[in-house]
């Protein structure tokens, strides 16, 4: 399906939050979701790793009740990529997969470059880009610095916490 790059909006951000900040993420998450619908945009984007982007996910299925017109994204970096994963993140990941409205691959199998190409993907269909970002390193700080680049809009959830 297609979309308007200005009604979307992707996330990114660390897979590990801290256990004291997780019910504040939550929160501006929905927040900030909420300010994005309100400016019109309809099409939320996830990667589905564990941590940030699993909160992200789930709050957007979670206002889709109240908003049912926007759609959950999932773009995802193979097929396999909970295969080493722990069952209860597992049934969480299944769950959301179950409601997505849409489920892009970037590989059929895990490969070096397959998590590259899902966060470049994301960025790449988005004009928006909210994220969760502690530390100057890793893949979450690539991906801002890539949308940043690519002009997108940075909606930061971290500063202040």
């Amino acid at each position: 399906m297609e979309y308007s790059k200005e009604q979307c909006c992707c996330f990114t951000g660390h897979r590990r939050m801290p256990g004291e900040q997780v019910i504040e993420i939550k929160r501006r998450l929905e927040d900030i979701m909420e300010d994005l619908i309100g400016r019109g945009v309809e099409c939320f984007w996830f990667g589905g790793a564990l941590g940030f982007d699993t909160a992200a996910a789930l709050t957007a299925l979670t206002l889709r009740e109240q908003y049912p017109f926007i759609k959950v994204i999932l773009v995802l970096p193979c097929r396999n990529q909970s295969s080493v994963w722990r069952q209860p993140d597992v049934d969480v990941y299944n769950w959301i997969i179950s409601q997505a409205d849409e489920i892009i691959y970037t590989a059929d199998d895990y490969d070096p470059g397959c998590m590259h190409r899902r966060n470049h993907y994301l960025v790449d269909h988005c004009t928006f880009c909210v994220y969760y970002l502690t530390q100057q390193r890793g893949g979450t700080f690539a991906t801002v610095k890539y949308a940043r680049s690519r002009g997108l809009t940075l909606i930061p959830v971290a500063e202040g916490l």
